[in-house]
């Protein structure tokens, strides 16, 4: 549950933006007022994402302001202060301490050792915070994590179990209804597991290169298999997922969290893509068949680069000039014929052509029906 849901702030409407920036500096903010600035660097999208979800439910959170380190701390960014955004941070802190167990184990150094065991001793010292339940599933996943366990979907399932339960944690400590959370922890479980597919289908070469374990590889050898047919199936794993996950924010209820999340979607489906073996590729032009891994396909099924369904009416803009533009509109015409998607006024990557979404005003629109009544009288 580590590292890849993460949106694309550009493409998030202004309200959402702002919205998850408060929660993201909010945790940012505990990490390095809690512990030291250092801190702020184990920052988690996943802990932000699931604050949104919980958004609503957190009532009594105070406003107050943190300086940036970001922007060298001359600038100030605002903030919430509640217990639940306290406990964010020590799970942060704790997803950090997995992590660099992960890469500890991997490839072992005596810096990372000591990184290992200065954010161990962080994790002992608020673990009596936490429930039972979570200290249960992270002794769990730290075992695998230490036994560099080869089942794939033991492991898969694992992470799916402590994003549930992290998930779980949070809500308990807002105002939340049991079956609200209940419903959140489970989306999250689905995003664990989620994230655990995407790290294999990314990581492919540099795992092979660097001989690490990784299932597309272990059960190639171990059922004599190709490379192709094996990342086909974990690819296939990954789509049933990632729609899984989109039926269920079909049904939420917080725009914000949804939003946030589809847009995450998207852009880890983007990073898949980017990482797509050179096997993969030939195979896929050299046969046809119903799982055939295709990514150019337009709609919303699998992820148009601008707006999804509302691009299939103009024709899909994902190959062209608006993969780059990196804005959120529907308006394929305006990446089709080289320009850019306006975006809102949040936009701080690209320039933006209008503030109509790349759309003819309706000015426009009247003096160009003038000149073509011109031109028919003529």
């Amino acid at each position: 549950m580590l590292g890849h849901i993460k949106p694309t702030l550009c493409r998030l409407p202004q309200d959402v933006n702002k919205h998850y920036w408060k929660y993201y500096c909010s945790v940012c903010s505990t990490l390095r007022s809690e512990n030291n600035q250092a801190y702020g660097a184990l920052l988690n999208n996943e802990i932000t994402a699931i604050l949104i979800a919980f958004a609503p439910y957190i009532e009594n959170a105070k406003e107050g302001q943190t300086n940036c380190p970001a922007q060298f701390y001359l600038k100030k960014k605002n903030v919430l202060r509640d217990p639940v955004i306290d406990l964010a941070g020590d799970l942060s802190i704790m997803l950090g301490w997995i992590k660099a167990l992960d890469w500890q184990v991997d490839d072992p150094k005596i810096g990372k050792k000591i990184i290992v065991h200065a954010l161990e001793r962080k994790v002992n010292k608020f673990k009596c915070k936490i429930s039972d339940e979570l200290k249960f599933v992270l002794k769990q996943y730290a075992a695998l994590t230490v036994k560099n366990e080869v089942d794939f979907e033991k492991v898969k399932e694992q992470s799916g179990q402590l994003a549930y339960a992290i998930a779980k944690e949070i809500g308990n400590e807002t105002s939340a209804t049991g079956s609200f959370i209940e419903y959140q922890a489970e989306t999250f479980r689905s995003i664990g597991e989620l994230i655990n597919i995407a790290d294999h289908l990314i990581d492919f070469d540099k795992d092979l290169n660097e001989n690490n374990y990784n299932p597309i590889i272990h059960y190639s050898e171990k059922n004599d298999t190709s490379f192709y047919y094996e990342y086909r199936q974990l690819f296939t794993n990954f789509l049933n997922i990632k729609k899984t996950i989109r039926k269920r924010l079909a049904s939420e209820t917080d725009d914000a969290f949804a939003t946030v999340v589809n847009n995450s979607l998207n852009t880890l489906s983007k990073r898949v893509k980017s990482t797509t073996p050179d096997f993969v590729k030939e195979e896929n032009t050299a046969i046809k068949e119903p799982y055939q891994l295709e990514y150019a396909e337009c709609c919303d099924a699998l992820d148009c680069c601008c707006g999804g369904a509302d691009c299939c009416d103009a024709g899909c803009c994902c190959e062209g000039d608006c993969n780059g533009c990196d804005c959120n509109c529907g308006d394929c015409d305006a990446c089709l014929k080289g320009g850019c998607c306006a975006c809102d006024s949040a936009c701080s990557i690209v320039d933006c052509c209008s503030s109509n979404n790349g759309k003819k005003n309706e000015q426009e629109e009247e003096e160009e029906e003038e000149e073509e009544e011109e031109e028919e009288e003529s």
